[in-house]
């Protein structure tokens, strides 16, 4: 994706103004110098690429994002013309206590003094996880039981409190030792259905693409990095510094160690699949928590407690149909589907030149570097 206007980061700060994702007082132009640097952060920290063609600015994904994007698309789609296996998405999210939908405001704007009360978005908050798996294609659609049937894979959902120092960023509640433990439950649901040979779609986030414990990091003593060496058959010298010793490790791991969810998924007999970044409109089940969290929402008042919540998820997920789990999983292929004819499309289009030097492009070489390096024990 890009964007072409006189000042790339100024289109897209209009457009997070226009859509209500921001509030900035545009006669004033020290506020919007901030906004315009904000938006500019934000894009670069969220994998675009920022470049210049004959004096136009533009903001795209960075080329590690497009290969992972290419490559899902293409295999979904393939996945999706043979309708012989289920797919199962699984994903976690959160909802904090005083989550609310409500259209109306909860207070008088005429209230005392006419202050403005701020929305409450912070305190205790509920972590879930869960997964929701499509239908069976194979079986016709006036025969398919409960099972054969999209839903929520109510074995696989587990709910429960963020810890007392909780992270701005809810992944923080997760790390790769919850994750495997939950993961475990995934191929045992999946096997008491009588289901094989399942897709299983997560998306990139960091616990999920561990590498065994085993694993040699950057890190390692230099002796520890040898033994590696050894162990896979990697031809080294003594003199080689750590750093050499890495290079020839880092391509070694990445192309014949596998991340352990990934090994579980195999040995269960499915296949794993990472989803794309910043395409959270091709996961259906992130459609399903906004169904979920808006029914919780909607029933909000200023007196409800943090039990009030749970209660209320629980029945949410209790209530949650198979209709609507198949309706979210169809948009999400109808997404796929657009943005496999758009990328068939530019295929034969010229893209922008993006000059010759990091610095030209408005991103920093080290951050690049950074993102495209083996971060200790993860993919």
């Amino acid at each position: 994706m890009s964007y072409k206007n006189e000042n790339g980061r100024k289109g897209c700060t209009l457009f997070f103004v226009c859509k209500g994702f921001m509030m900035v007082d545009q006669s004033c132009r020290s506020s919007m110098m901030a906004a315009l640097h904000a938006v500019q952060r934000f894009l670069v920290r969220k994998g675009y690429k920022h470049g210049r063609k004959k004096g136009s600015q533009h903001y795209r994904l960075r080329e590690k994002n497009l290969i992972m994007r290419d490559k899902y698309v293409k295999r979904m789609v393939e996945e999706d013309n043979l309708n012989t296996r289920r797919i199962v998405y699984m994903d976690k999210s959160y909802i904090h206590k005083n989550y609310c939908c409500h259209e109306d405001s909860l207070y008088d704007p005429n209230d005392e003094q006419d202050l403005m009360t701020m929305a409450m978005h912070k305190g205790q908050q509920y972590c879930f996880i869960a997964a929701i798996m499509d239908v069976d294609h194979t079986i016709p659609k006036e025969s398919r039981t409960t099972e054969q049937k999209a839903r929520l894979l109510m074995d696989t959902l587990d709910i429960f409190e963020g810890g007392k120092k909780q992270t701005k960023d809810y992944h923080g509640m997760f790390d790769h030792h919850y994750f495997v433990a939950w993961m475990g439950k995934l191929p045992t649901a999946l096997r008491s259905r009588n289901i094989t040979n399942a897709i299983i779609v997560m998306d990139n986030a960091k616990y999920h693409k561990k590498f065994p414990e085993d694993t040699p990091r950057k890190n390692n003593k230099k002796s520890r990095l040898q033994e590696a060496c050894t162990e896979y058959g990697i031809a080294f010298d003594l003199l080689d510094t750590k750093a050499l010793l890495w290079e020839k490790l880092h391509g070694y791991i990445k192309e014949n160690v596998i991340p352990v969810v990934v090994k579980m998924a195999n040995d269960a007999g499915h296949d794993l699949i990472y989803s794309p970044p910043h395409y959270s409109d091709l996961q259906p089940i992130e459609t399903v928590w906004a169904i979920v969290k808006g029914d919780v929402g909607r029933q909000y008042t200023t007196e409800t407690t943090f039990k009030n919540v749970l209660v209320r998820l629980k029945a949410a997920f209790n209530n949650l149909q198979s209709h609507t789990v198949q309706s979210c999983i169809r948009k999400a292929n109808c997404n796929l589907r657009k943005l496999h004819e758009h990328v068939q499309q530019t295929e034969d289009m010229d893209e922008p030149d993006d000059g010759d030097s990091s610095d030209s492009n408005g991103v920093n070489s080290s951050s690049e570097d950074a993102d495209s390096s083996c971060d200790d024990n993860s993919v």
